[in-house]
């Protein structure tokens, strides 16, 4: 299954806006320089104490770190979790059918008029960034410091049928994605960061709104179904393995 990405046909335009609120020694990244595993752990409430709709699995990894619920940790039971080599994220929560992680979307609260997916057999889980010129690498953010990415989550199913959660992530001529929230990213200390789905640092009211994409592809040739934009809040926490 492929993971959250944009491919080459399809012209991207991302309104990032970069918010450094203060400095502090932090270790350099350049493109493709270190790549750094990670601990996610999804949380069911975010900083402001509101309940998440983008939530875990429950299971707990046992292994010599703190054990924490709905953590998925890289290179345990498949999970790809890192900071690329370009600064950003690539997280493969359920990298194929048989593994035995999940994430779970749930689309009870619409905006406005949307169609939500229909059940299905979840065969991958994935999550991407998209940093522009205007963001740091996360390692070169200052402790502490507070950055807008747009990024994308996204699930397929058995059936072959693929979706996009998008936040500022996918504009193009079929999908408008500007009222929706950014990914907001902090960095709490030299090892921590939380990224979030916030409207207000980031210079939009859309709080926890992402846009339902769904991608159809008929004889090799993909098109993106604008479904509609749904309260779809997340919280992770992320750490270094």
């Amino acid at each position: 299954m492929r993971p959250f990405q944009n491919t080459s046909a399809v012209s991207l335009t991302f309104l990032v806006i970069a918010l450094l609120v203060a400095a502090g020694p932090v270790e350099a990244q350049k493109k493709g320089s270190t790549v750094v595993p990670l601990r996610v752990v999804i949380q069911p409430v975010d900083s402001a104490g509101d309940f998440m709709q983008t939530t875990g699995d429950g299971v707990t990894v046992a292994d010599s770190a703190p054990e924490l619920p709905n953590e998925y940790v890289h290179q345990v039971d498949g999970v790809t979790a890192v900071i690329n080599a370009q600064g950003g994220l690539t997280i493969d929560f359920q990298p194929t059918a048989n593994s035995p992680r999940r994430v779970y979307f749930d689309y009870t609260s619409p905006v406005g008029s949307a169609v939500a997916p229909p059940a299905g057999q979840q065969v991958y889980s994935g999550l991407r960034t998209h940093l522009t010129s205007a963001n740091s690498p996360l390692l070169n953010m200052a402790i502490p410091s507070t950055q807008c990415i747009a990024l994308g989550t996204a699930f397929g199913y058995s059936d072959g049928s693929y979706y996009r959660n998008s936040y500022q992530a996918m504009n193009i001529a079929s999908v408008n994605t500007t009222n929706t929230a950014f990914g907001q990213v902090t960095r709490l200390d030299v090892n921590t960061w939380l990224l979030e789905s916030r409207e207000g640092l980031c210079n939009t009211t859309y709080l926890h709104v992402t846009k339902l994409i769904k991608d159809v592809t008929v004889r090799n040739k993909t098109t993106y179904v604008d479904q509609g934009a749904f309260r779809m809040g997340f919280s992770m926490r992320l750490s270094r393995k």
